[in-house]
């Protein structure tokens, strides 16, 4: 397929000779809070302490424990996110961060969008995105405040792979479990003072089971994903380095219930179904860094084809769509406590489904960062995006944060934030509506942008010496305008002329509460609302308050997590829990099930450089639906092992 030779051919620059290199242990790994830093938040380095949006951070050692091999397991163990998954590995998955839908979550990898622009709004196919050895870190940025990113980025999932080493260094691990399910990873890299390198490639494959419970024949429905990654760095001189990323998926996915017409002009349905996703990702960047200031200047570019095929033979929907993103970002230091950080980013989106169609857009941003006495952190900032199609409009965002410092261990954290936003109807709502597809009063409706407005409030303890955190945070955001289908008559795309509500709590804590056993917990509690014409399409013509769907309004993770044998053996038990979420069934609305599943892994490492793994997903074996009419998977065991040098 497209272009993942470029991959392959940068391995061969991977010669020199290996050194074995000894994993840290957890306690090793797990970075003091207050000297962590992130970059979701403003693009630029800042010590979470001092950030006063809503941020998680995944490490490599929480992946590797927890060992899932789909990235969205690992997410929806996260405060304030909920997935929903259509029948297993690689099936269509939603993940939505605070209750907004998953395509208004921003994916980035290295600094690449992996956005799909033939999508239905432009999301990313969080699905096809493996939870492979080479990432190194994955900070999750809630709630709309993203602006920096795009003024419609309503969360932002930002996904650090691992850099080039002075010395080569390397991994290899394999897998195998239930549903003849494998998984082969292996990434290698090596630098120096002039630049380094980075190389990875991931295959999974699986016979899957039975997607659709309407399927009575019920074959397997398998996935297979082969994804390449490479990471290039030039340190052309202490303050400059060039960059390079490029990344290339190659997924196919058997699904049930599609249909096609035959000879005599007629739909045809069948449950012999094969997507097939293929999608190119480059990025290449510049970047100066000194004491007072950096620069740097990228250029992106994705492509993407989408094929589906029946029958074997049978193209029943193929579309292919491309993004170019030009991006600057700076950041000044105008004095000791006052920082100002500006950027610039030129996107042009393209779809070609028969019918070519395009747009660009223009943003320009900035924001202003002030520290005083060590204590208050205050950020306000600003977006304006011109939009080819739907015009000029601004963004803002201001957040705060104040540290109380209890003692030289522990401290004290209120923090708040508030955002605004934008998004303009996708290329494929407008050109659906357009197109012969649309009746009724889809085929009348002229979409215009949604509005987007949300904030939080939180409290935060922090004590290094007990090993003790947590935080509570309130967060309240609306949709205005919001564009929804049309789920009773099937018109096509419909528009609220109200505010669809989410509003919620998230309480997240970890405690270590003896040398070999911490205590990881979250729980969120979101209370959405549909705005008033969505209601009405959702009921007939009678007004209630319906939630909107699959949006579960109380998740919970407990695990428990034991570091044993000097911690050469640790052990992870993570009950995940999914209350009160409900469905739409045409103008029916049906509550989705309520849910526990216990999820063990375990991890045993021999030597330094090899280590046995196993795990058993949904371990009490619990039957339950996530979305209307998809089948789920029982307990599957699975077990590998891997090797670094």
């Amino acid at each position: 397929m497209k272009k993942s030779v470029v991959s392959f051919v940068l391995v061969s620059a991977l010669y020199s000779q290996f050194t074995v290199a000894s994993g840290p242990s957890q306690l090793e790994h797990k970075e003091r809070l207050e000297e962590q830093v992130l970059v979701s938040s403003s693009g630029v380095a800042t010590p979470i302490r001092q950030v006063g949006t809503s941020v998680s951070i995944i490490t490599h050692e929480d992946i590797a424990l927890r060992g899932y091999q789909s990235l969205s397991e690992i997410l929806r163990t996260q405060v304030g996110i909920a997935a929903s998954n259509s029948g297993g590995r690689g099936k269509a998955t939603a993940l939505r961060i605070r209750g907004e839908e998953g395509f208004r979550t921003l994916v980035k990898i290295d600094g690449v969008d992996i956005s799909d622009p033939t999508g239905v709004q432009i999301g990313p196919q969080i699905q096809h995105l493996l939870a492979s050895d080479d990432i190194e870190k994955v900070e999750v940025l809630r709630g709309p405040q993203g602006f920096i990113y795009g003024a419609d980025a309503g969360g932002v999932i930002n996904i650090f792979t691992r850099s080039g080493k002075q010395q080569a260094q390397g991994k290899v691990s394999a897998e195998y479990g239930r549903f003849d399910s494998t998984a082969l990873n292996a990434y290698i890299t090596s630098g120096n003072d002039v630049g380094d390198i980075f190389v990875a490639i991931t295959d999974q494959r699986s016979e899957g089971f039975n997607t659709s419970e309407t399927d009575l024949s019920n074959d397997n429905d398998g996935y297979d994903n082969t994804t390449l990654h490479t990471k290039l760095g030039w340190n052309i001189q202490p303050s400059w380095r060039a960059q390079l990323v490029v990344r290339n998926v190659e997924a196919e996915n058997e699904f049930d219930n599609c249909s096609f017409r035959d000879s005599s002009g007629s739909f045809v349905g069948t449950n012999q179904c094969l997507g097939e996703f293929d999608q190119l990702t480059a990025r290449g960047s510049l970047a100066y860094t000194g004491e007072a200031m950096s620069h740097s200047l990228a250029y992106s570019y994705t492509d993407i084809e989408r094929n589906n095929i029946a029958l074997g033979s049978i193209n029943t929907f193929a579309t292919e769509g491309g993004i170019d993103k030009l991006e600057y970002l700076g950041r000044l230091d105008l004095a000791d406590q006052l920082t100002l950080v500006v950027g610039s980013d030129f996107q042009s989106q393209s779809i070609d489904t028969g019918t070519s169609q395009d747009r660009d857009q223009l943003g320009v941003f900035g924001e202003v960062q002030l520290a005083l006495a060590d204590s208050v952190f205050v950020t306000a900032g600003a977006r304006h995006d011109d939009n080819d199609d739907f015009g000029e409009h601004t963004s803002v965002r201001l957040s705060g944060a104040y540290i109380y410092t209890l003692n030289a261990d522990a401290y004290l954290k209120a923090r708040s934030s508030y955002g605004t936003g934008f998004r303009a109807p996708s290329l494929f709502e407008v050109s659906y509506n357009a197109s012969d597809n649309a009746f009724g009063e889809a085929a009348a409706t002229v979409l215009k942008e949604e509005n987007s407005a949300g904030y939080d409030v939180a409290f935060e303890y922090h004590n290094s010496a007990l090993g003790l955190s947590f935080e509570l945070t309130y967060f309240d955001q609306q949709v205005e305008d919001e564009i929804f289908f049309d789920n009773s008559a099937f018109s096509g795309y419909l528009q609220d002329d109200g505010k669809t509500v989410s509003e919620g709590i998230e309480f997240a804590t970890e405690y270590n509460v003896l040398p070999i056993l911490a205590i990881v917990a979250n729980y969120t509690y979101n209370d959405t609302e549909l705005a008033e014409r969505n209601q009405m399409a959702a009921s007939g013509d009678t007004i209630t308050n319906i939630q909107r769907r699959r949006r579960p309004q109380n998740i919970a993770n407990v695990g428990l997590n034991f570091s044993l044998l000097e911690n050469k053996l640790n052990l992870l038990f993570n009950l995940r829990s999914s209350r009160n979420a409900i469905e739409r069934n045409g103008d029916t609305v049906v509550a989705l099930d309520d849910y526990e599943v216990l999820d063990v892994s375990a991890r045993y490492r021999i030597t330094n450089n090899l280590v046995i793994n196993a795990r058993v997903e949904n371990a009490n074996d619990e039957d339950y639906r996530e979305v209307l009419g998809f089948n789920t998977s029982g307990s599957a065991v699975y077990a590998g092992i891997k090797y670094q040098f």
